[in-house]
């Protein structure tokens, strides 16, 4: 259609922790009337770094694999515009690289990501403009500090608008 379409990673997965990855995906695929083959669906978990757990329960999974599964789940439909509160929270230094390159690849295809971070951090290779909230006002554009984010190991600020 002529809409822009969203999609959103927050802190709650919305996923259902009885059904597998997979399973997960496919009832999300369905939901979003994607009509995706199997393989569309691996190559999703296998891109966020999950394929030897594909058929596991999400219940078992770490916080870091459920934010992953999740970011799966959002950039499936191949968003416009894709919202994310806090992307790097509870991921390791692989996972934060493997979200940092499924962002940089949603930004070469013209997706637009607005993030929130409590802490301001650079994406190597990746656009940031970073306002900042302050007593109730937007502020910025301004510089990304030079100083690394304690968990992506990486240069922030509490919105970033990378694009």
């Amino acid at each position: 259609g002529d809409e822009a379409d969203t999609a959103a990673v927050t802190h709650q997965s919305f996923l259902y922790p009885n059904l597998s990855a997979r399973e997960n995906l496919e009832f999300y695929a369905a939901l979003y009337r994607l009509n995706p083959s199997p393989g569309d669906i691996d190559g999703w978990i296998a891109r966020v770094g999950l394929a030897d757990a594909a058929d596991d329960r999400v219940r078992a999974f770490s916080r870091g694999m459920e934010q992953r599964l999740g970011l799966a789940r959002s950039l499936m439909p191949l968003p416009d515009v894709l919202l994310m509160d806090e992307p790097f929270a509870a991921l390791d230094n692989e996972g934060a690289a493997t979200v940092t390159r499924l962002l940089a690849e949603a930004i070469d295809r013209g997706c637009a990501i607005v993030l929130t971070a409590h802490e301001p951090f650079a994406l190597p290779g990746i656009p940031i403009e970073v306002y900042e909230l302050v007593r109730g006002r937007l502020e910025g554009p301004r510089a990304v500090p030079p100083r690394d984010h304690p968990e992506t190991g990486t240069g922030a600020t509490p919105s970033a608008l990378a694009r």
